[in-house]
């Protein structure tokens, strides 16, 4: 099995997730996984302290939350393969662009995807759809369903670095290069490596590009670890908006992805129900199957599918229960050659 860890030689911390609820208006109990209406809250995740100056801690997290809302509306007619327009809109043109800005359906076919905004006139945006059209059942990349008129959406901020771990002021340890500051570190499919970001004191940066990297995009099912080089440990919250409907997945074929948990709630490897979707490879073994790889405390613990229940490599026994914690991440690697499109279901009910 291809080990995926940026730092295989190193411990990798992968500490629980605390998630508080507060809920808008309605005075519901945190925690609670029956609300009347969409919640704000935050999630806890803690990056462990480094061993010493050359033993890193590694430490998986993900923001299962959307940015504010800036709009909700109506889509009234769609334009392009990726363009759509909203009649009722007085937006300013290009107000969309100036920071990144996602805009997610709500409603219909395609409930639970979400799209960067390119541009925007005063009823109109443009989006980046990876591939996708808008306007077909069959599109060339992945089985994304189209987008139709009546469909509900809504404009929310994107989630950066510089919003979800702090622009000029940042709680992890700073430094003139990635050999010295802590290190967030995102996985990229195309190049299947890993981009290197740190804090310098004024703004985060790409040690391998040069320029301010405050407004790189975390999209809302990327997983991230956080390299701890401090030999103190640090909370780090991440707040916002709780998703409120079902959200859509897309893993292609051949290849990998760091996938957060998209819910500020824990979950399990049988609940998360990527083996029901269809193109998702099981078999009687990890090396012939679609794999889902957690972090053990120092190593990847790699999960298959063969056809009944999730298994262990390595072991008989069923892990369906398999705690897939909030704020957290898993690497899941296909094998199958076909893209697999799934539906993740709320887990809680509003």
């Amino acid at each position: 099995m291809k080990d995926h860890s940026p730092l295989s030689a190193w411990t990798l911390s992968l500490l629980a997730s605390t998630l508080w609820w507060s809920s808008l208006g309605s005075g519901a109990a945190l925690g609670q996984t029956v609300v009347t209406t969409v919640p704000v809250g935050f999630v806890k995740v803690t990056a462990s302290a480094a061993a010493d100056s050359t033993n890193p801690s590694l430490t998986a997290l993900s923001v299962p939350f959307y940015g504010a809302v800036s709009y909700a509306g109506t889509i009234s007619s769609v334009d392009s393969t990726s363009a759509l327009s909203s009649s009722a809109a007085a937006w300013t043109s290009g107000q969309f662009v100036s920071a990144p800005t996602l805009l997610r359906i709500k409603s219909g076919a395609s409930t639970g995807r979400f799209f960067l905004i390119s541009a925007n006139t005063s009823t109109q945006v443009s989006l980046t759809t990876g591939g996708y059209s808008l306007v077909t059942t069959t599109p060339t990349v992945g089985t994304q369903l189209q987008v139709a008129v009546g469909d509900k959406f809504e404009i929310v901020a994107a989630n950066t670095l510089g919003s979800v771990f702090g622009a000029g002021s940042v709680a992890l340890q700073t430094g003139a290069s990635a050999s010295v500051a802590d290190n967030v570190l995102a996985y990229s499919p195309s190049t299947n490596g890993w981009i290197t970001y740190f804090h310098d004191g004024a703004s985060w940066r790409d040690a391998a590009v040069s320029g301010n990297q405050n407004n790189v995009v975390i999209a809302p099912d990327a997983a991230l670890f956080v390299l701890r080089r401090a030999t103190t440990a640090v909370d780090l919250y991440f707040s916002g908006t709780v998703p409120s409907t079902n959200e859509v997945a897309d893993w292609a074929g051949s290849s990998g992805r760091f996938f957060g948990n998209r819910f500020p709630v824990d979950t399990t490897l049988g609940a998360l129900g990527a083996h029901t979707s269809p193109n998702w490879k099981s078999g009687l073994s990890a090396g012939s199957s679609d794999n889902i790889l957690v972090w053990n405390g120092s190593t990847w613990s790699c999960f298959y599918y063969n056809g009944t229940h999730w298994r262990r490599a390595g072991s008989l026994k069923d892990f369906d229960t398999q705690a897939l914690p909030a704020g957290g991440g898993m690497f899941i690697t296909r094998r199958g050659t076909s893209s697999v499109t799934g539906t993740l279901q709320l887990p809680y009910t509003f």
